[in-house]
């Protein structure tokens, strides 16, 4: 001991420079051959370094003992919140400080006479470190913490007895432990195993006996240990002490480190798919109501089965009925075929496939346009000029390929029509089978996202890394399924396992990193894969049924809406023939007495006999006067006696000033004469029609914004323009009261009748809007979610 002693401090004398330039000379030679030399002096460095090496510690400590304290108790398995959930009797007991404490390092310790083995052999390090002693009920959970820093972890009823039962009468655990090069050194404690040389991180041993008798760890609910290091290094393992006769010990069995994960509150994770909430704050959606995120992506859950064609589904549900087959959406009811519509006004420039006739072939159409692409096709079929007004690059780029010019459909055919050929153009046959494996469903997302998975795998910042790239892989779902059904083992293994299932690279660079577990009670492992694969089952039905239940309803207002446009339509017909009936009668009458002829009242036949005229002469007076109110243009008629019959019709707009500001407007005018009125015909914000100078017309204009209604009447009607006429805002009763000063009461009912299916029509159109609205935005919002599927392709429409 005392050569040992002396080498130790020449040592000191060579690291410091405090010897001879000949002693030098001398020591570095033996130092370059004798390997053992360079090892005791690579190991006196760590000494010299040892107040550097203790500060580090103490901080290492204090920031370990402040995180675990916060974060890292659920790391170590023994109930934490998982257990607390069903047993809110668990307490946990913590030692900063040993309660006995054993000599000081270097001097010789009292030992047993048997070690924990049942044998007599002892080491040097048995002798000399110095021991720690904490006392612990065998039925708690305890934390230990020694005076070097090394956290212990014991679950209750971790320590067995000789019959492999549970201890039951109060534990006295001994621990000693050996940081530093100085504790290391003065232990007699060797860096080696066999003739191999180690870099250690740290020594510790650790024996626990209740009423003399020393007790061993149970296997499936063992201790865990977190050892305090400055830095960590890859490819350290855990060597088992073996006690040899000269009183070295020898390091053997190495095994991996344990690399547990750190798990946090699940809550504070993100789950959802990559851009999701950042797509939902560019459209102005409220990103911080997570009630809102929550309910829209979990609405994308797979249905159990597809839903029936027959019914309306704006949401665009994703049905799967064989979990990986190719999935669609269905959207609301459109009552325009596409197709139809697409030959009638786009035929004749554009062909659905790559060919180019006057414009671009139209195929994968959808894949091209901005985002959102059936919002932006609306826009650009409806009025292309108005877009490539606003600056759109894309639009500007369509012009300068040539083509000629696009045809402005504003006005020429309806926003129904444009919808439904918006439906048919992005439905194509391209991307068919553009996704026929398994993304993420989002009923299974909904499954894992609780408190239920705190303190598993689940539950840590590495699985949330991984499940967002889950969601931007195309076989998500089955790697998903991997990571909840192994939940127990390491997340390394999970990912090896995953890379090979779903032939993805990117799952062994997630392998290489040696992630390992959250140490969680198996049992409870057991329990979280039932509660996913029968939860994830359940939020999947949940979805459908309310989706099933909307869709219903909205076929149930289709249905009321179509009965009483069918009703309103047959009124508007009867009125129509009786409006027609009567002014034709009012015209003929006029006609025959300019004619200077007896007129005689006779019903006007239901149908008429189409003749060829080839030569001139008297023809029936009636069939000019039918012609002439039919279509109401002016008569002009000369008989054969030279006698001439003229009732001239005048036309007549009315332009409603702010007329863009208004949900709708309608222009009325009611003829004297007549029970019935007539509605002015509305072209881009200018009413038109012609009026008969035989009667006198009252002017009646109604606009509609939200629920507020405004008014212009002009009870004679003697201009035949009327610019920038303006409305006024009027409550409803009000509105009734203008409409009973009508001369007729027919006149009243029927335009009242009017008013309100008018308003009955403009909220249905309201509600058809949302719908058409919710549908483009769940569309994109879909291509976020499932970015594997191009925007549009996923959409199948009925016709």
């Amino acid at each position: 001991m005392r050569k040992e002693l002396e080498l130790i401090e020449k040592i000191e004398k060579y690291l410091n420079g405090q010897l001879t330039a000949t002693e030098k000379m001398e020591f570095e030679k033996e130092l370059a051959s004798n390997p053992s030399l360079k090892e005791q002096v690579d190991l006196q460095k760590q000494v010299q370094q040892g107040v550097q090496r203790i500060q580090i510690k103490k901080q290492v400590q204090q920031a370990f003992k402040k995180y675990k304290w916060t974060k890292n108790f659920k790391n170590w398995g023994l109930g934490g919140l998982s257990m607390a959930i069903v047993a809110t009797a668990i307490v946990f007991f913590t030692y900063k400080n040993p309660v006995e404490k054993s000599n000081p390092l270097g001097m010789k310790q009292p030992l047993p006479e048997l070690n924990e083995n049942g044998e007599k052999l002892w080491s040097d390090a048995d002798k000399y470190l110095p021991a720690q002693y904490f006392e612990l009920d065998p039925a708690k959970d305890t934390v230990i913490e020694t005076e070097q820093g090394i956290v212990f972890s014991i679950p209750a009823n971790c320590f067995l007895n000789a019959d492999g039962k549970p201890a039951k009468s109060p534990i006295k655990l001994e621990i000693k432990e050996a940081l530093d090069a100085n504790s290391i050194i003065q232990a007699g404690l060797s860096t080696r195993s066999g003739n191999q040389q180690l870099e250690s991180a740290g020594m510790f041993y650790l024996n626990a006996r209740a009423e003399n008798e020393t007790l061993k760890i149970d296997p499936y609910n063992s201790v865990y240990a977190e050892i305090p290091a400055a830095k960590k290094k890859e490819g350290m393992m855990l060597f088992e002490g073996k006690r040899l006769s000269d009183g070295t010990i020898d390091w053997t069995n190495p095994k991996p480190l344990e690399n547990y994960l750190i798990p946090v509150d699940i809550n504070t994770l993100d789950f959802y798919p990559p851009k999701y909430i950042d797509s939902l704050a560019a459209m102005g959606r409220d990103v911080k109501n997570k009630t809102f995120t929550d309910s829209l992506y979990y609405s994308f859950a797979f249905q159990p089965t597809p839903p029936p064609v027959s019914a309306p589904n704006p949401f665009g549900i994703l049905a799967d009925s064989t979990r990986t087959d190719t999935i669609k959406t269905f959207q609301t009811v459109r009552h325009k075929d596409g197709s139809k519509i697409f030959k009638q006004n786009c035929a004749m420039c554009h062909r659905l496939d790559n060919q180019r006739l006057t414009g671009p072939g139209l195929a994968g159409v959808a894949d091209r346009v901005p985002q959102p692409t059936n919002a932006w096709l609306f826009k650009y079929i409806k009025n292309n000029l108005q877009v490539k007004k606003s600056g759109d690059k894309y639009a500007q780029k369509l012009s300068n390929d040539g083509g000629g010019i696009m045809t402005v459909f504003d006005g020429t055919i309806s926003d129904e029509d444009i919808k439904a050929l918006v439906n048919y153009l992005t439905n194509t046959k391209k991307h068919e089978n553009a996704f026929s494996s398994d993304p993420v469903d989002p009923a299974k997302v909904k499954a894992i996202w609780n408190e239920k998975f705190n303190n598993t795998l689940i539950s840590t910042k590495q699985f949330e890394e991984r499940l967002k790239y889950m969601h931007s892989a195309c076989n998500g779902s089955k790697a998903l399924d991997l990571y909840i059904n192994n939940i127990e083992k390491n997340m390394c293994t999970i990912d090896s396992i995953a890379a090979k299932t779903t032939g993805d690279d990117k799952f062994y660079e997630f392998a290489a990193r040696g992630n390992g577990k959250v140490k969680a009670d198996r049992k409870q492992l057991e329990k979280l894969k039932f509660y996913y694969e029968n939860k994830s089952k359940a939020y999947a039905q949940a979805v459908a049924k309310t989706q099933e239940k909307f869709m219903k309803e909205q076929e149930r207002m289709n249905k009321r809406a179509e009965n009483v446009r069918e009703k309103q339509n047959e009124k508007e017909r009867i009125m129509n023939w009786n409006n027609f009936n009567e002014e034709f009668k009012i015209n003929l009458k006029e006609a025959y007495r300019q004619l200077g002829k007896p007129y005689v009242e006779r019903p006007l036949p239901r149908s008429t006999y189409g003749v060829s005229i080839s030569m001139p002469g008297w023809k029936n007076i009636d069939a000019y006067v039918v012609e002439s109110t039919l279509n109401h243009t002016t008569l002009n008629y000369t008989a054969e006696n030279g006698k001439k019959a003229v009732i001239k019709y005048e036309p007549i707009s009315v332009q409603i000033s702010g007329e863009e500001g208004y949900d709708r407007v309608l222009a009325y005018l009611i003829p004297d004469q007549l029970d019935g009125f007539t509605r002015m015909k509305d072209g881009n914000g200018k009413f038109t029609e012609s009026l008969n100078e035989l009667l006198k017309y009252k002017l009646i204009c109604i606009g509609y914004k939200g629920s507020d209604v405004f008014l212009y009447t002009n009870d004679m009607v003697n201009l035949r323009t009327y610019d920038k006429v303006s409305l006024n805002k009027v409550d409803q009763q009000t509105l009734k009261n203008e409409l009973n000063k009508l001369k007729a009461r027919e006149q009243t009912g029927l335009i009242l009748d009017d008013v309100d299916y008018q308003q009955f029509d403009l909220k249905e159109q309201q509600r058809q809007n949302k719908l058409w609205d919710l549908e483009v935005f769940r569309n994109h919002i879909q291509h976020i979610i499932f970015p594997c599927i191009p925007e549009g392709s996923m959409t199948e429409s009925r016709q």
